[in-house]
């Protein structure tokens, strides 16, 4: 078996893409025995797209190339979309590919509403090899139909953003479950990265963390409970957290099994989330963290929030657990 990747490039609605598009076509290829797995990533290198890899059944790639080249280039050309300005994306991905430090990027736009096969290149030095690979991209199938849904559900912009912070917390929360350890190395860092924020024109930032502070400290103490009791019976299976709690959970542990191999040999993947990982522990188990909050950012980019947004959750985080360390204080932004 091996991994089929197509590129669909769009202007338009990518959740409408995502849920019209690819879901429907993803899921019959599965139920007709053509695909074990699948996920999706949006991403602007070439133009707004949805990259969507399909694992195929031994034999099907090139049926479920085409499959999927046909399939999203109808729906592509059923919706068409308005087509981005050449400078415009120079612009605009020479400022991502800065914010994401990319040594390269595509220079031109990509042909506007097309499907166009793309192999699928696995970062094999940021979820190692093997079996830890493997466990990386199952869980991204299981985040991928957690985030579809989510969409499907016609979920605003604000839920979305609460539910991201709830799957990096808990991110943390299955990677290191003692909380008030936790509380205490961010604590030691918290007023840098106030500071830093000040420093870089984002005072709204510390605004909008303190009249939620009480909310979210409570908040965050739930999910450092629920990870440690894990998903009960009873639970709605068909509860985002829930569901990402329990996928969360299994990807730590095959991660474990698969770094006792030797199959996760590699240097903590950069995120949004970075910050955090400095404030912790490092050591062979930095590995296994730093591949749970890389893929707390990727169910963020799937349901669609955008980087300036996980900024801001980032640094609700980092506040947070910094005023969640015993006998502190609350943080408060200091002037020069």
């Amino acid at each position: 078996m091996s991994w089929v990747s197509v590129h669909a490039f769009h202007q338009g609605d990518l959740d409408a893409l995502l849920t019209a598009g690819v879901v429907p076509l993803a899921e019959r290829l599965a139920g007709d025995g053509l695909a074990v797995r699948w996920f999706f990533l949006r991403y602007w290198d070439g133009g707004p797209h949805l990259r969507v890899r399909v694992l195929a059944a031994e034999g099907q790639e090139a049926r479920v190339e085409r499959e999927l080249v046909d399939g999203l280039g109808a729906y592509l050309r059923a919706h068409p979309s308005g087509t981005l300005d050449a400078d415009a994306y120079r612009r605009m991905a020479a400022e991502l590919a800065r914010m994401e430090g990319m040594a390269a990027h595509e220079a031109e736009p990509r042909p506007n509403d097309t499907a166009q096969p793309v192999p699928y290149v696995p970062e094999r030095h940021v979820y190692g090899e093997r079996e830890a690979l493997a466990a990386a991209e199952r869980h991204f199938a299981e985040s991928s139909r957690i985030a579809a849904g989510v969409v499907a559900a016609g979920t605003p912009q604000g839920r979305r953003r609460g539910l991201a912070l709830s799957a990096a917390l808990l991110a943390l929360a299955v990677a290191e479950p003692d909380l008030d350890d936790v509380a205490a190395r961010f604590a030691a860092g918290a007023q840098a990265a106030i500071t830093a924020a000040r420093d870089a024109g984002m005072p709204d930032l510390s605004a909008s963390y303190l009249p939620q502070r009480e909310r979210l400290l409570a908040h965050a103490r739930d999910l450092w409970r629920l990870a440690a009791t894990g998903p009960q019976q009873d639970d709605d299976e068909d509860d985002a957290h829930i569901a990402w709690l329990r996928s969360v959970r299994a990807l730590r542990q095959r991660l474990e099994a698969a770094r006792a191999a030797g199959d996760l040999d590699v240097e903590p993947p950069r995120s949004p989330f970075t910050w955090q990982t400095a404030h912790l522990p490092g050591g062979p188990p930095a590995a296994v963290r730093g591949v749970l909050l890389r893929a707390a950012h990727l169910f963020n980019n799937r349901l669609g929030v955008p980087i300036s947004e996980e900024i801001h959750i980032n640094y609700l985080i980092g506040r947070t657990l910094a005023d969640l360390a015993p006998n502190r204080e609350p943080t408060t932004v200091r002037t020069p």
